[in-house]
Order: structure tokens, then sequence, then C-alpha cells
């Protein structure tokens, strides 16, 4: 029998605490603006697009999300999706947020969470 061991160095992102094989993957990711915190924790949001809820019926089964931000998570580097819903495909590199909704129901009645990012949801007064 034999012994193998493997020593890998990696780089942590300060920001969004990403691992990286380098210095520079590392340093680059750093280099990278934050997005601004649009909601703190208990603020009150409404979602801008219709949810479904597979427990309705067919005619009633869309609706808003109107609850309170649970948790914000993040920042963390933006994905593909990001980039081409919210900077139609204009590719600047960002350390973003995403909050978690927590809302009842307003199909089956049950407490529900979803994560959204910013530009997903709006401050309802």
């Amino acid at each position: 029998m034999k012994k193998i061991v493997i020593h890998k160095f990696l780089y942590q992102c300060e920001i969004c605490r990403t691992r990286h094989g380098s210095k520079r993957a590392a340093r680059a990711c750093e280099a990278k603006p934050r997005e601004k915190r649009a909601f703190r924790v208990g603020d009150r949001v409404r979602g801008r697009e219709l949810r479904n809820c597979p427990m309705g019926q067919k005619a009633q089964c869309t609706y808003t999300v109107i609850g309170t931000v649970v948790r914000v998570v993040g920042p963390k580097p933006m994905d593909e999706d990001y980039s081409v819903r919210y900077l139609r495909g204009w590719g600047r590199d960002l350390h973003v947020y995403q909050y978690e909704v927590g809302y009842l129901c307003p199909v089956c009645g049950k407490m529900k969470s979803f994560r959204y990012y910013a530009p997903e949801i709006e401050k309802v007064d």
C-alpha cells in the first residue's frame, strides 16, 4: 500500500468567500464592485413577477408575493442569469445580494420563502 499526499493551496476572496486556485483569480474577484444592499431584514416587500402554487386550481394558482425579508444572503458573484435578465447581457461583474422573502401563500395558506435579487422585488410602505 502506498500513501499519496496531495497539497493544494486555495485562495479565498475576502468579499464573497469564494475559493480560487490562484492568487490572481482571488484578487480579480476582490476587485469586482459590490452591489449596495437594497433591503434589510424585516422590510416589507412585494415581488414584481407572478408566482405559481402547485396546490391551487388552474384559474387561481398565480399570485404576487407580499412578505418580509427574512434573510440577506451574500454578497456572492453574480451568475449568467443575473447578467442577462437585469443587465441585458452587459458583462459587468458584480458581487450581488439575494433576499430571502417569507410570505403566506394566498392559494394554499402555507408559509413559504423564496430568494429574490434586488431588481425582482420592491419595498411596500
